[in-house]
């Protein structure tokens, strides 16, 4: 007997839901990352904020999920500010990204 499809499964077939969500979850997953961070190295937005030499609402939107949109740069500047690295992994080799 054929297993019947869950309401979420349905949703992923359709191209144009499949995008948004995909689209929402990375951006969901930026977020969460940079909290778990900051959590775990006891920053205030505050405090990533002046190390990343950013401004402060900045941080707070890219918490809360509420920002659209981050430059390459900005990322890195948070990445740096999180004593974290960014890597381009193709197969077996990892390329680290510095900032500049």
């Amino acid at each position: 007997m054929a297993r019947t499809k869950t309401t979420f499964e349905k949703e992923m077939e359709d191209n144009g839901f499949k995008q948004k969500f995909e689209k929402e979850y990375k951006r969901f997953s930026l977020s969460e990352t940079v909290l778990e961070l900051m959590k775990k190295k006891k920053m205030s937005v505050r405090k990533l904020a002046k190390e990343a030499q950013l401004s402060p609402t900045i941080i707070q939107e890219l918490r809360s999920g509420g920002r659209k949109q981050l430059a390459f740069a900005t990322a890195l500047q948070i990445i740096n500010a999180l004593d974290c690295k960014l890597e381009v992994v193709d197969g077996k080799n990892h390329i680290p990204l510095v900032k500049t």
